[in-house]
């Protein structure tokens, strides 16, 4: 039996407030589709929630995922997620084991449609998959999707 590949959904706030996303969540059911695991003991903090804010002592939670998923950085721009200092602090940051999903792109993962999931697999996918590789050069995390226009 193969070992299982950890992945969280993640929002960050301009704070530096983050969220999870629970298995139930349509962003998260995306990933365990894929074949991604949330870890037993994240999955317990939930209880009945499909949403999990931590507080920033709580962001080593995120330390030894294989992959976090960000997604709504209109709540937190990818600086203010790649900035975060105690996010900064962790082996998942440090060996650049995180893809941050933006704009076109995360719009269509937030709707987690039949139409909108071909664009978002195309784009997350290989970003995913350059994240779990074990060469952090290969990874652009803040690279994902088209940004925002204000």
């Amino acid at each position: 039996m193969s070992t299982p590949t950890y992945v969280i959904v993640a929002a960050g706030s301009a704070d530096g407030s983050v969220a999870l996303f629970a298995g139930d969540d349509p962003r998260t059911q995306v990933m365990t589709a894929l074949g991604f695991v949330i870890p037993d003991e994240i999955m317990a903090l939930f209880g009945d929630s499909f949403y999990l804010p931590i507080s920033p002592e709580q962001v080593n939670l995120l330390a030894d995922l294989d992959v976090v998923v960000w997604t709504q950085v209109d709540y937190a721009s990818p600086e203010a997620i790649r900035n975060n200092p105690l996010y900064q602090q962790t082996q998942n940051f440090q060996e650049g084991r995180f893809v941050i999903s933006q704009g076109d792109t995360d719009t269509a993962y937030n709707w987690a449609t039949v139409l909108s999931l071909p664009a978002t697999l195309d784009v997350l996918i290989p970003h995913i998959a350059a994240a779990i590789d074990g060469d952090p050069d290969t990874n652009e995390p803040d690279m994902i999707g088209t940004p925002v226009e204000e």
